[in-house]
């Protein structure tokens, strides 16, 4: 059995697979400091160029469209996100919508017809210490 979590801001997506690894990213879509540093740091000169000509909405949605995968696929093979990259077209790479505001990736070795997601809602307080 192959599985594989993230979480951002209460909500939490879970991917299980008894055939081959999984890797899953989610994420809020928000301000964050410096995009233009990660772009060109960690995504191709061309999603950088695209990314560039954006604004708005648009120019964040790519950026986390971009990052979820890249994430999805170094979780997919077992690896942070400061290891080499993997290759996007070496694993098979899905977006979704999970709820609103938020992006999500599902990376696998193989190309399924339909994967089965399930996205839950975790209070705040499940993640508190005390």
């Amino acid at each position: 059995m192959q599985f594989n979590l993230s979480h951002s801001q209460g909500l939490g997506l879970l991917a299980v697979s008894t055939q081959d690894p999984v890797g899953v990213d989610l994420e809020k879509i928000r301000d964050i400091k410096y995009p233009s540093r990660i772009v060109r740091r960690m995504f191709s000169s061309e999603t950088f160029k695209q990314w560039s000509a954006m604004d708005g909405e648009d120019r964040q949605l790519l950026f986390f469209q971009q990052w979820t995968a890249m994430e999805a696929r170094q979780k997919t093979l077992g690896l942070g996100i400061f290891s080499p990259p993997v290759a996007p077209d070496t694993l098979h790479c899905r977006h979704f919508t999970a709820a609103d505001g938020f992006v999500a990736a599902l990376a696998s070795t193989s190309s399924h017809a339909a994967p089965a997601l399930q996205f839950f809602n975790s209070p705040s307080t499940a993640y508190d210490a005390g």
